[in-house]
């Protein structure tokens, strides 16, 4: 069965794309993968590797055109944008791999936008404190920030 998710960016992989072929006969030919479909006459638009870039669903047109006969079917891939997609969990770790401190977010978290990117309300990646922490420079210089998605 052929990839059916992709992310913006993403090669359109239909490789392994199994093609059912049925003449008005009744006779069945199956091609096990689009390589053999291929050869005997099958295109696809777009074609097979092209990037996807238009988030939401694609439609993928599977055609045959041979002399007088020009048959296509079609099935639709979903393409995400992962730059708008938001953390399930943001990890703060030192240069050494270290812990420092781990936020798990839920559906029910409250985003906003905030300086061209997101957050959300209520939490603070730096602990309040009257304690002096560095300058901000040191600060952006040792937390490597990681963010997973669940």
């Amino acid at each position: 069965m052929a990839k059916k998710e992709y992310h913006v960016g993403d090669a359109l992989k239909i490789d392994d794309l199994i093609v059912e072929a049925v003449t008005e006969q009744g006779n069945n030919k199956l091609y096990q993968n689009w390589e053999l479909a291929k050869v005997a006459g099958f295109s696809s638009t777009p074609e097979n590797n092209t990037s996807l870039n238009t988030v939401g669903e694609n439609t993928i047109i599977v055609r045959y055109h041979k002399g007088d006969v020009d048959l296509s079917q079609s099935f639709t891939v979903n393409v995400k944008d992962l730059a708008n997609q938001v953390p399930a969990k943001v990890e703060i770790r030192t240069k050494a791999g270290e812990l420092v401190k781990r936020y798990t977010f839920t559906p029910e978290t409250e985003w906003e936008q905030s300086s061209g990117g997101i957050k959300a309300s209520l939490i603070s990646l730096f602990p309040r404190s009257s304690k002096k922490l560095g300058t901000l420079r040191n600060l952006w210089q040792r937390p490597i920030i990681r963010m997973v998605k669940s």
